[in-house]
């Protein structure tokens, strides 16, 4: 009788062979890996957190092998995508940092901090760079010593 929380090793599934590497040997031939048990992740969305539980894979020559989740989930990603549209949008729009802390508060994720959600906000407009090129501001600030100055010269010129 296994004990309670263990899991026999089990082949590894041949999909995974295109994605998995062994960090030791470089194998990428699933009839050489098995499974090691998992790992629990846990991704933040709006309304739920999704409870994942990674499978941990071991080569034949002890190695531990490398998964690529990119399809389903990044290196280090805690918060789903959704999360990270909503404050770009927020930040389209100017809302403030504690705006959006209390705003995501209401949500499942909980209220993150104002240092995390800055640190996102600037991610997402390193991802797109080009953004502030494509946007128009809605206000137009004009300097008074500017605006002085080019009225004078237009002044001179049309009384020429």
């Amino acid at each position: 009788m296994a004990p309670v929380g263990h899991a026999r090793r089990a082949t590894v599934a041949y999909d995974l062979e295109q994605s998995g590497k062994c960090r030791r040997c470089g194998m990428h031939r699933c009839d050489h890996f098995s499974r090691n048990g998992h790992r629990p992740r846990a991704l933040g969305l709006w309304d739920y957190m999704l409870a994942l539980q990674l499978p941990r894979v071991v080569c034949t020559c002890g190695g531990s092998v490398a998964l690529d989740f990119t399809g389903m989930l990044r290196p280090y990603q805690r918060l789903g995508d959704e999360i990270d549209a909503q404050i770009h949008r927020w930040g389209a729009i100017s809302i403030t940092l504690r705006e959006m802390q209390a705003e995501l508060a209401h949500s499942a994720v909980g209220r993150l901090g104002l240092r995390t959600t800055n640190e996102r906000l600037h991610q997402l407009g390193e991802l797109t760079p080009d953004l502030d090129a494509t946007q128009v501001p809605r206000i137009l600030q004009i300097d008074a010593i500017w605006f002085t100055q080019l009225y004078l010269i237009h002044s001179l010129y049309s009384y020429k």
